[in-house]
Formats: C-alpha cells, sequence, structure tokens
C-alpha cells in the first residue's frame, strides 16, 4: 500500500482500483513480473485512468456503496438460510445415525 493524495472522491478512487480495468492496466505495467503480481510506485505512477467531474464521481461512489450495501445485506440472509440447512443436515444425519429417523 502506498499513500495517496488526490482531490478527487476517495472512496471512487477505491472503486476504480478495485476494478477490472484497473487490474488489467496493472497487469499491462507489470507484465515482466514473474510470480507475485505487485506494483511499485514507479509503475504505479505509469498507469493512466480517465476521471469524470468530482459531481460524477460522487453520484458514481454513491451508487455503489448502495448497490454493495444490498449485495452485502442479500448475501449475509443467504448464509442465515445456508447456516440453517447445515444445521439440519447435521441433525439429520445423527437421527438417521443413532436410529431415531427411519431411514426407507
Amino acid at each position: 500500500m502506498y499513500p495517496m493524495e488526490t482531490t478527487n472522491i476517495k472512496q471512487f478512487i477505491v472503486y476504480l482500483m478495485l476494478s477490472d480495468y484497473f487490474s488489467a492496466q496493472v497487469a499491462l505495467v507489470t507484465a515482466n513480473r514473474v510470480k507475485m503480481p505487485k506494483i511499485n510506485q514507479n509503475e504505479l505512477s505509469n498507469i493512466f485512468v480517465v476521471l469524470p467531474p468530482i459531481e460524477e464521481q460522487f453520484s458514481i461512489s454513491d451508487y455503489l456503496q448502495k448497490k454493495c450495501k444490498l449485495i452485502d445485506q442479500s448475501m449475509e440472509k443467504r448464509q442465515v438460510i445456508i447456516d440453517k440447512l447445515v444445521d439440519y443436515k447435521k441433525i439429520l444425519i445423527y437421527e438417521a445415525v443413532t436410529g431415531k429417523r427411519e431411514v426407507k
């Protein structure tokens, strides 16, 4: 991690750096790396990105934050269901093995 100073919306920059586009740019700049993909400050400074106006950056990052929150909530709900099903599976196996449940 390198400290960065910016006049742009920080959350937008984070989303940008997590994007496939940015990853592809890093891959181009670090193509000569053999094993561990990493980027140094000099290579990082060679990556060019187009940044929209501040208002649009804010709008995009706000939109992404809302969508990510919805996705996270949905994943949490699904995980609760998965956990309950795993517990039910364990109980079912236990009951079948101990003879408490008849298996046909």
